[in-house]
């Protein structure tokens, strides 16, 4: 079942229910993390998504918090985080920013 559809002039992108958290995404608490991790910015939905498919659930509880509260911020505030020109002010986002990033760097083999 095609949940949406995502169309550019070089790409359509298709998605369901089974797509990203997969039988996890049946929840509406991993379902909202997941869909507000799609932020419309090509460069942190490269970062932001593969991060909560694969590493949000085994979080523990405190950081699954964390990366909820940085779902809130601004994505110019989160973009300069995760290219590490800023940091954030907040320990706990820090800590949660640079687990994306190390996640991030071990996808991409750096």
């Amino acid at each position: 079942m095609v949940l949406g559809r995502l169309r550019c002039d070089q790409y359509t992108i298709l998605w369901s229910a089974r797509d990203g958290l997969g039988k996890n995404l049946e929840s509406t608490e991993s379902s909202r993390v997941y869909w507000h991790s799609r932020r419309g910015m090509l460069e942190l939905d490269l970062i932001l998504v593969p991060f909560v498919e694969t590493c949000y659930e085994s979080l523990a509880e405190s950081d699954q918090a964390s990366y909820r509260a940085l779902l809130d911020c601004e994505d110019t505030e989160l973009y300069a985080w995760l290219m590490q020109r800023k940091e954030p002010q907040s320990e706990d986002l820090k800590a949660i920013v640079q687990r994306i990033v190390q996640h991030h760097a071990s996808a991409a083999g750096t």
